[in-house]
């Protein structure tokens, strides 16, 4: 029996997607056994490693990208769903996002798992909620360096990543579905590139850095999703045709992750000078540094990307706002918080909220 795609439905980590291919390969890893005598491999192949596959997948963005957030996070593993046949030890090594005008905004990716598929294909009919792919025409452009952006006519994110698996030695036998035991990320490159008719030939030596960020809207103008490039100009290519304008483009090179690292809290919200201190926030693994307005709070440790813990110093320090400042970046960037401060009194600290709903100040002690 033939089934078509309306049979196929595709999740990643329990989220279904809205994919126009999906494609997977799955390889075992053998060598040929030689006698010294023999010019051809005799018996059974010898197992190099274990059982692997890819798979690459293409989409369109609706809203919130399922697979944004691995482009940096080295956390947690990707698991897949492909009508019945499940992965549990995917990480994302290709990803491309491609914005071209009166065009629906389309990500292709490539996922390689470290295990077997399992489980057995069970084609079934499912009929979907009516949903509207972000279009490319309501692209925002927003940055400094790269210069006049009004009239872009292409734009492009394409991220690599090296990963490797790595598995301990075992004396066990009979077991053919081997996870590994360890994954190791290599080198990571995000790279992307603009086309606009802004015709420009200047580059430094060091090239241009900038920002810039992508902004996808949906059909009222709301903002549905953001993307951000932190980078130097790495190439200029300047041209026209006959069948076109004038135009340059840019190849823009990623120094360091872009996303940025924010504070949302950090508790208890009272106490004494040693007391453990633990700030809330987001992508803490890029390693910041915390500050009391111009105190440094060190040593800090590292919980996780989205927490960190200081003691609280016994010396006299200033009363103010938390300030995260990533220095990483050839322009170094900082996050102070907005609704909260620090305040000391007599050896103790308490935390002084600043509500914006109500337009007042309260404590909590």
């Amino acid at each position: 029996m033939f089934h078509s795609y309306k049979n196929c439905k595709i999740h990643l980590n329990n989220s279904g997607i809205i994919a126009d291919s999906v494609d997977f390969q799955i390889s075992a890893q053998t060598s040929p056994v030689y006698h010294a005598e023999k010019k051809y491999a005799q018996g059974s192949s010898a197992a190099r490693g274990a059982v692997g596959g890819k798979v690459n997948i293409g989409y369109f963005i609706t809203g919130d990208d399922p697979l944004r957030e691995f482009i940096y996070s080295e956390v947690s593993g990707i698991s897949g769903n492909f009508a019945g046949l499940t992965f549990g030890s995917g990480y994302l090594t290709s990803y491309s996002l491609e914005l071209t005008p009166n065009s629906s905004a389309h990500v292709s990716a490539e996922i390689d798992f470290f295990d077997q598929l399992t489980g057995t294909f069970d084609p079934a009919t499912e009929e979907l909620d009516s949903v509207e792919p972000l279009n490319a025409s309501e692209i925002t452009l927003n940055g400094t360096g790269f210069g006049d952006l009004s009239n872009v006519m292409r734009a492009s994110l394409n991220y690599k990543n090296d990963v490797k698996a790595s598995y301990h030695i075992t004396l066990e036998e009979g077991k053919t579905n081997i996870k590994p035991n360890r994954i190791v990320f290599g080198k990571k490159q995000l790279v992307s590139s603009l086309v606009f008719d802004s015709v420009d030939g200047n580059l430094g030596l060091y090239g241009n850095y900038g920002t810039l960020t992508f902004g996808l809207k949906d059909r009222d103008g709301n903002l549905q999703s953001e993307y951000s490039v932190k980078g130097r100009i790495q190439s200029k290519g300047i041209g026209a045709s006959s069948e076109g304008f004038a135009k340059c483009s840019l190849k823009i090179t990623q120094d360091a992750p872009s996303e940025n690292v924010t504070i949302t809290d950090f508790h208890p919200e009272s106490g004494v000078p040693g007391d453990k201190i633990v700030v809330s926030g987001t992508n803490f693994h890029f390693n910041p540094i915390l500050y009391l307005e111009k105190y440094e709070l060190k040593p800090l440790e590292y919980i996780s990307q989205t927490e960190l813990r200081f003691t609280t110093p016994n010396a006299p320090i200033p009363s103010g706002n938390l300030l995260v400042v990533r220095t990483d970046l050839p322009v170094e960037e900082s996050f102070r918080t907005e609704n909260f401060y620090w305040q000391e009194s007599g050896g103790n600290f308490k935390v002084i909220y600043n509500d914006p709903s109500i337009g007042a100040t309260f404590a909590i002690v």
